[in-house]
């Protein structure tokens, strides 16, 4: 009896025994294994796994992890002062920058020196490289400087491109037109704009980096309107290269050769084939001499006018309804999607609304362009008030998205951008979209940005003036993407870091700074892995004071560059140039 008691469980033990098979899932500890971080380990298992089939650079990155700057050198070499750093080459041996001493003329190239990793142990602390011009020679060397404009004519230290595998810097300079954008005998197309007051002379170069900065081509444009800043009017893929005119409304295709010189292969606007031209001079009526304005007129007094019995009606100039090939293709596209030969009543009501709409769609202009590949152009058409205008908001307004083939001048697809098809088709296919950047985080290959990004349009419909339209055009708001605005660099790998993005990202804007240090966390342990300061090594307590930087990252070495810009209350403006490094 007294054994059967003893085997017997207390009543009380049953109630506080924790019972871990019915333990809720969000009680339970999170055994997640976290794998180990040494560096050998990686390096290990990396030679180990790398010729296996699913194997890919992501695993390799992960190094990165335990590869940071972790050393700051503050104001390096004096004589940066004088010229504005813009960004590394993508093969990582060459550093750009214009030079500001007496307006932008001239373009200084800095080459990264061969076998430069890191500072090696014997040389930390001597003055070799314990000063900040130490530093700066110890990564890089003068490579060239070439002076390509004078006078009023400066480049634009916001445009700038390589092409051809990084051997050839394409860099455009600009000033004020003093010409009429059309000659005596010459006629603006109806596709022209005439609400763009300010006209430029564009000229564009192509430099030769192995070659010391050699001149290969050049190309000019008068009396036009390209955007030329953060590439938006200029696109590149592999060797085409895709120039938009806002104000003729045409896009300019180009091919870059082996030797650097530029090929014109054609003009996509008012023509799309080669003897567009030929055809259109013939029947065209627009084409024709204008007949002279019918003399109107003038009553002398009010009494003139009320014996008359009507006011004088002024002559309505004859409206020409040629269109260019582009535009037309367009339409004509919008069209035979809604043409049904057994529409229902839903496919009839959106026909009848294209009817009412046809002069809106007419009116569209074409404001961006992006090369998709080397047989797809995808189009941006917005309301003609929007063409040429800086700092104006656009991606809340209607729009078009055109994906057009200039091969064989079809038009492919049309959406509108608050068509929530394109939305899902960015998401999921968001790299095709990234020409060159495909290592770049997308909500396409990284859940943590997929996430950033639902997260932004859930918060638009959510707003007070937002709504799902206005959601799905935030979304695409990127659309077309401007060519070679994003740097790529390990760090900005969300599936390895996690960072402030108001700060820091893989963008090329100008961010405004705190002055606190940059954190970058690890996604594995959650733990802060490197800081990068800001500003100045002794802050100055000025908060009236506007303050910018800019971070430069190498494309594969734990080596940045960061340039603060403080603007104070009265207009001075300083500039800090720090070096981040790993010794």
């Amino acid at each position: 009896a007294m054994e059967a008691a003893a085997a017997e469980p207390d009543p009380l033990d049953l109630l506080l025994r924790p019972r871990t098979r019915s333990t809720p899932f969000y009680l339970r500890p999170n055994k997640t294994k976290i794998t180990s971080q040494n560096i050998v380990h990686k390096l290990r298992l990396w030679q180990r796994h790398r010729n296996a089939p699913n194997a890919d650079a992501a695993n390799f990155k992960k190094i990165y992890l335990n590869i940071y700057p972790k050393s700051t050198h503050f104001q390096v070499e004096e004589e940066l002062q004088s010229v504005a750093l813009r960004k590394f080459s993508p093969c990582g041996q060459y550093l750009v920058a214009f030079s500001r001493s007496t307006g932008i003329h001239s373009v200084e190239v800095y080459k990264l020196k061969a076998g430069i990793h890191s500072i090696a142990a014997d040389k930390l602390g001597t003055d070799e490289v314990d000063t900040p011009q130490g530093v700066w020679s110890h990564y890089f060397s003068r490579h060239f400087s070439v002076t390509l404009s004078q006078g009023p004519d400066m480049l634009n230290k916001d445009f700038c491109l390589f092409a051809r595998n990084s051997r050839f810097l394409v860099v455009a300079s600009s000033q004020p037109s003093q010409t009429p954008a059309f000659g005596v005998h010459m006629r603006p197309s109806p596709e022209t704009l005439t609400n763009i007051p300010n006209l430029e002379d564009i000229t564009f170069y192509v430099l030769d980096l192995e070659q010391g900065g050699m001149i290969t081509a050049k190309q000019k444009f008068t009396s036009d309107c390209i955007s030329l800043s953060h590439n938006v009017g200029v696109s590149l893929h592999n060797s085409f290269l895709a120039i938009l005119s806002l104000l003729r409304q045409q896009v300019h295709m180009f091919t870059i050769r082996d030797d650097g010189s530029l090929l014109n292969l054609m003009t996509i606007g008012e023509s799309c084939h080669a003897d567009d031209a030929l055809f259109r001079g013939q029947t065209s009526p627009w084409a024709e001499p204008a007949a002279a304005a019918p003399e109107i007129p003038v009553p002398a007094s009010l009494s003139a006018i009320l014996e008359a019995g009507s006011i004088p009606e002024e002559p309505v100039e004859p409206r020409h309804h040629f269109l260019g090939g582009l535009k037309h293709r367009l339409l004509v596209a919008l069209f035979v999607d809604l043409k049904k030969d057994h529409p229902t009543p839903q496919e009839i009501s959106q026909l009848l609304r294209f009817y009412d709409r046809f002069e809106e769609y007419e009116a569209l202009a074409l404001l961006k362009m992006q090369l998709l590949d080397d047989k797809h152009l995808l189009l941006k058409y917005g309301s003609a008030e929007n063409a040429g205008v800086r700092g104006n908001d656009q991606n809340g307004c209607f729009a078009l998205l055109v994906t057009y083939n200039f091969i064989t001048t079809d038009v492919v697809a049309v959406y509108e951008n608050s068509d929530q098809r394109l939305l899902r088709i960015y998401e999921q296919l968001a790299d095709y979209f990234y020409p060159g950047h495909a290592s770049l985080p997308s909500p396409m290959n990284s859940k943590h940005a997929r996430d950033h990004f639902r997260r932004a349009l859930q918060t638009i419909r959510a707003a007070r003036n937002g709504g799902p339209d206005q959601a799905v055009r935030r979304g695409l708001g990127s659309l077309p993407m401007a060519s070679q605005t994003l740097r790529e660099s390990p760090y900005f790998d969300l599936n390895l870091f996690s960072y402030d993005d108001k700060i820091i990202s893989h963008s090329d804007r100008v961010r405004q700074c705190g002055e606190f240090p940059v954190k970058f966390f690890s996604r594995i342990h959650g733990g802060v892995v490197f800081t990068i300061p800001t500003g100045p090594k002794t802050p100055q307590r000025t908060s009236r004071a506007k303050k910018l930087v800019t971070f430069l990252f190498h494309p594969y070495l734990p080596l940045a560059i960061s340039i603060q810009h403080t603007i104070q209350q009265n207009g001075v403006a300083s500039t800090n140039t720090n070096i981040h490094y790993r010794p």
